[in-house]
C-alpha cells in the first residue's frame, strides 16, 4: 500500500526483497530503507502483500499457539 500511495513503482525484485526484508538487496534507495527500517523496528512489522498472509495467519496461529476460537483472534488477528 506504501509504495502505491507514494507513487512507487517498484521492480518484482525489490518488491519481492522487501516482503522478505531483504534490505541489502533492493536497489531503490526509499524501499531500502523502508525495508531496513522495518526489519529493525522494535515492534513485529509484516511486510508484504495480502497474498503472503491469506493463509499463513492460520498456519502461523497455530504453530504459535493462538486458539482460533477466542474471540479476539477471530475479530483482530483471522479477519
Amino acid at each position: 500500500m506504501i509504495f502505491a500511495h507514494l507513487k512507487l513503482n517498484p521492480t518484482q525484485s525489490d518488491r519481492f526483497y522487501s516482503d522478505l526484508g531483504q534490505w541489502k538487496k533492493i536497489k531503490q534507495p526509499f524501499i531500502k530503507k523502508f525495508t531496513y527500517f522495518a526489519e529493525n523496528a522494535s515492534i513485529p512489522i509484516v511486510l508484504g502483500g495480502h497474498s503472503l498472509v491469506n493463509g499463513g495467519l492460520y498456519i502461523l496461529s497455530e504453530l504459535i499457539g493462538l486458539d482460533k476460537s477466542d474471540s479476539y483472534v477471530k475479530k483482530n488477528v483471522l479477519n
